[in-house]
């Protein structure tokens, strides 16, 4: 098929988790022979519609792995930068309808529900249906985070939601969030998020390398908290971190060093034992270096890509129930280790095992390694 994604920023390169869903989708239909197109907003106010894939930039893994763009997508950039172009651009109005006539698109994903009304003018001139791909429910993690305009946001994501052809929500608990807000359950499925066991795998070499570069001992327990740090649900995980987890630990008498790596964070560490790495080249091998990475979250939407990848890694994962919610637990095995109590969750953090030669478990892959999760979405249309 001739796919279209209509995203509301830049993807390149993948350093949070939207934007690695929509690489990463791009990059597996791709490869299963489809025909991909992106329509995003252009760099720096230099528009290169149709731009020689040489000019793009590098495609990264969760913190830009360095990975090469991937020739294969072609790229649109009909829209200037701002907030407020992602929703309404009458720019893009004006110019897309030529490239659909080109095109003659089958399926135009709008990534997430801010470039709806955009994605909903592709598809019309294109012939083509509409799907939404919704990484969160918006209103919903609007209203988590305490935002005042949740409401508003509620009210558009229905509106995307109600000219979409089909509603990809990332999972069951999303989807029953979507059915609650009178989406049609014909137009639901569950396309979760994934991992590329490419990039996300056991590595010792890493663990060995990061671990030498921190100056962080086989004695010393080495956590990790990562995500892009000014995104509210990772701030408020970032909070609950040093107020409540870490200070527990200092209790336990653990030897620890907590490592946050991400772009965003804070000026100055908030407990003493955390170092604060800001956005590091490849996070897979932090991930490895780690006896645990840990997920304190408390709001937000959607599902946990630092879970996903933390299990391709072989590394255990400490998470509350909102961490790790819409996760097969089943499918981690004894890696996933969930609790809403503090002092619960600071002792999980203490013992996980140090492991040597670790192993992802076995049917983890199968359900979210992201080669299937692409060969399992139903096309509206049949396709």
């Amino acid at each position: 098929m001739k796919i279209a994604m209509v995203a509301p920023y830049r993807i390149w390169p993948p350093d949070e988790g939207g934007r690695v869903r929509a690489a990463a989708l791009l990059t597996h239909l791709a490869d299963g022979g489809h025909e991909v197109t992106l329509f995003c907003p252009r760099r720096g106010g230099k528009d290169i519609a149709g731009a020689s894939h040489a000019t793009q930039p590098a495609l990264g893994g969760a913190s830009g792995d360095g990975a090469g763009f991937d020739a294969r997508i072609r790229v649109y950039e009909l829209t200037g930068a701002g907030r407020r172009r992602q929703i309404l651009s009458p720019e893009f109005l004006r110019r897309a309808p030529a490239v659909a006539r080109r095109e003659r698109f089958d399926v135009v994903i709008s990534e997430y529900p801010w470039p709806g009304v955009h994605a909903w003018w592709l598809a019309r001139r294109a012939g083509a249906a509409l799907v939404l791909d919704a990484p969160n429910v918006e209103g919903e993690r609007f209203r988590s985070v305490g935002s005042r305009i949740w409401r508003a946001v509620d009210g558009y994501e229905r509106v995307v939601a109600r000219l979409a052809d089909a509603v990809w929500a990332v999972s069951e608990e999303d989807r029953s969030r979507f059915l609650a807000r009178g989406v049609p359950a014909r137009k639901l499925q569950v396309v979760p998020n994934g991992v590329d066991p490419r990039r996300h795998h056991p590595d010792a070499a890493a663990r060995a390398r990061v671990r030498a570069e921190l100056g962080v001992d086989d004695a010393t327990r080495l956590l990790l908290f990562f995500g892009q740090l000014d995104y509210a649900p990772n701030r408020q995980a970032l909070e609950n971190l040093a107020r409540e987890v870490l200070p527990r630990l200092d209790r336990c008498g653990v030897a620890y060093v907590c490592a946050v790596a991400g772009k965003g964070g804070p000026a100055r560490a908030p407990h003493q034992a955390m170092r604060l790495l800001g956005r590091v080249g490849c996070i897979a091998d932090y991930i490895n270096a780690a006896d645990a990475v840990l997920a304190p979250v408390t709001s937000g939407g959607g599902t946990r890509l630092k879970v996903l990848e933390s299990v391709a890694c072989g590394t255990p994962v400490v998470a509350t129930g909102v961490g790790a919610e819409g996760i097969d637990r089943a499918a981690c095995g004894d890696l996933l280790v969930l609790s809403d109590d503090w002092d619960a969750f600071a002792a999980a953090a203490a013992r996980t095992p140090i492991a040597f030669g670790r192993r992802v478990p076995a049917g983890f892959l199968e359900r979210y390694g992201w080669d299937g999760v692409v060969k399992r979405i139903a096309w509206p249309g049949g396709g």
